[in-house]
């Protein structure tokens, strides 16, 4: 589980550095 949680922030990151754009369009299920 603890290796899940890190992987979704690791991607939440990601996410955000290479599409600005998500905070235009958040994701509930990465976001929580």
């Amino acid at each position: 589980i603890a290796k899940d949680v890190q992987v979704r922030m690791i991607l939440l990151a990601v996410f955000t550095k290479v599409v600005p754009a998500g905070k235009d369009h958040p994701i509930p299920s990465l976001a929580e």
